[in-house]
């Protein structure tokens, strides 16, 4: 979201400004804009690492102890400075939260219950209308969207095959493997991300970067199989 805002965008920052983002003042007001804007992702990327950094320095051997840190992390740490921190804990990926894990199966499992449904008390023609009702708008969408991102043929192709089946596993997205062939395919560099913020002034910059390129069909693809499950399971559900 951050990046689509700077499309179009053709504003220069001098040396001097540059600069200027460096000072203290500076440094805390882009703190606590990020901490409003993504208080989720400021937490353990700011925070969890202010906390990780100040005990390991004070637990550090010696009398006199030189630490260099970014900027973006002094205040907080000099904030924690003395507090018992277990770092053990700090390392520990917290786990995601079990309410949103179900509701990921929500749609496999009305899913799966109307294809056995459909087998077993219509195994003719309705069970192959909800097989094409769902797979259908799967593929479709998800081709389509990616398509829209300006996917390669093969992406395009492995969307369409792709989305119906990763749609019932919501442990793999179908923009993962999509994203997975376009990468192969384009073959970004790390020069490719450096020149991200350049790119993206444009939209046409955005589908000429291959890293870029990459990420927006691997959204496209996303977003076009979650369309297509929606649309596939309300077809399916109309028909039992």
């Amino acid at each position: 979201g951050g990046l689509a805002e700077g499309v179009g965008s053709d504003e220069e920052l001098t040396e001097e400004q540059i600069e200027s983002l460096k000072e203290k003042d500076n440094i805390s007001d882009m703190m606590k804009a990020f901490a409003e804007e993504m208080p989720q992702v400021k937490t353990p990327l700011i925070d969890e690492r202010d906390l990780y950094l100040m005990s390991s320095i004070e637990a550090a051997p010696g009398q006199v102890k030189v630490a260099v840190v970014g900027a973006g992390h002094v205040e907080g740490m000099i904030e924690h400075r003395g507090e018992e921190v277990d770092r053990e804990a700090l390392a520990v990926i917290p786990p995601p939260s079990k309410m949103l894990q179900a509701f990921k199966w929500v749609i496999p499992t009305i899913i799966l219950c109307a294809f056995y449904w459909g087998w077993k008390e219509h195994s003719g023609e309705q069970f192959k209308e909800l097989i094409f009702a769902w797979l259908l708008p799967n593929s479709i969408m998800a081709a389509l969207l990616s398509m829209l991102g300006g996917a390669k043929f093969l992406s395009i192709v492995t969307a369409f095959i792709a989305s119906p089946i990763t749609s019932l596993n919501p442990t793999i997205g179908a923009g993962m493997v999509v994203g997975l062939v376009e990468a192969w395919l384009r073959k970004p560099t790390v020069e490719d991300a450096q020149n991200l913020n350049q790119d993206f002034t444009s939209l046409r910059g955005a589908y000429k970067n291959p890293f870029s390129r990459v990420l927006i069909v691997a959204i496209l693809a996303t977003l076009g199989s979650a369309l297509g499950a929606w649309i596939g399971a309300g077809l399916v559900i109309s028909h039992l």
